[in-house]
């Protein structure tokens, strides 16, 4: 027996996705409506943003937020992959380091140091880099 499926339009669908994903281009802008996840629900985005403690770390709900998809239809294996994540706070006020705070506010508050000859920052900008990830289609044999 099969079921009939039925696609729900926007007013039906009793659920919103979250995450949006944009291609990062050298004419590249900040998506509109950034504030629209706070708009949603109330509060800002973080890893536990709908008071939920795996929120990060489960895809469904973090989709194009804190994890994305890569379908790799294109690769014949076996081949490396390289992922390089980058991020900063695209409102400055939510910026831990907006407002001129100096070295040792910055230390007291989040522990972060410092070298004598480093410039106190003006923002965060966060990037985190994973390389030679074998991806292989062809099952392996024997």
């Amino acid at each position: 027996m099969t079921l009939p499926v039925k696609t729900l339009s926007d007013k039906e669908q009793n659920y919103r996705y979250t995450g949006i994903s944009s291609p990062f281009t050298a004419q590249w802008e900040e998506p509109a409506d950034p504030g629209k996840f706070k708009d949603l629900t109330g509060q800002d985005l973080s890893a536990v943003a709908n008071g939920d403690t795996c929120f990060a770390a489960f895809y469904p709900n973090s989709r194009n937020i804190f994890g994305f998809y890569d379908d790799m239809d294109k690769l014949d294996g076996p081949v490396d992959v390289m992922y390089q994540v980058t991020g900063w706070y695209s409102q400055p006020a939510n910026d831990p380091l907006n407002g001129g705070k100096t070295k040792d506010e910055i230390q007291s508050a989040y522990g972060w140091t410092f070298r004598d000859s480093d410039a106190t920052p003006g923002y965060s900008f966060y990037s985190g880099l994973t390389q030679a990830i074998t991806w292989n289609v062809k099952p392996v044999t024997s």
